[in-house]
């Protein structure tokens, strides 16, 4: 994968790329995505989107989950776009999407949402399965990602509040100027 920016420590944003396809067959357990998941420090929000090329046949169908630390509290749901098709709001952390279904071709999935962690950091993580068990693979290829923003307040403390140097100049104008 590809990553671009970070999390769990002050960045704003962050963005990873999926470089190699990733295979299940014949297997309904959530499996961690090996490329798209993201940094969450102790105490952040954040939300994101998961955008995902994926191959998957009408039987057995796909479903999905959004993992995060102990203590966070998460909001998601995932969409197939191309049918125009919606799951519920899913509001614990690891809970399944339920069914997306399958066309046989490469369509565009998009899991979406927000999560807040507590007082533990650690990862937020894509996971995916088939819906039923079948020998008829599902496939997340290549070009999928994650988008993720952090939507945290900023805290200002005393180590962190602007500080100003004064600027003379031989007429004995002066500026201020923000350090």
């Amino acid at each position: 994968s590809i990553s671009g920016g970070g999390g769990g420590g002050g960045a704003n944003a962050t963005t990873t790329l999926k470089l190699a396809n990733e295979t299940v067959t014949s297997s309904t357990v959530l499996q961690n995505d090996d490329a798209l998941f993201f940094a969450i420090g102790a105490n952040e929000a954040w939300s994101f989107r998961f955008s995902l090329m994926a191959s998957v046949a009408t039987a057995p169908d796909i479903k999905f989950a959004v993992t995060a630390p102990a203590g966070s509290v998460c909001r998601y749901a995932a969409t197939n776009v191309e049918d125009a098709v919606s799951t519920p709001q899913t509001t614990t952390c690891g809970g399944s999407t339920g069914i997306l279904n399958g066309t046989g071709a490469s369509d565009v999935y998009e899991v979406t949402g927000s999560v807040r962690t507590g007082s533990t950091n650690g990862l937020v993580r894509l996971q995916w399965a088939q819906n039923s068990s079948s020998a008829n693979a599902v496939t997340v290829q290549t070009g999928s990602y994650l988008h993720a923003i952090s939507t945290t307040t900023p805290t200002v403390s005393a180590a962190t509040t602007e500080s100003y140097i004064t600027v003379s100049n031989t007429g004995g104008l002066s500026a201020e100027r923000a350090l």
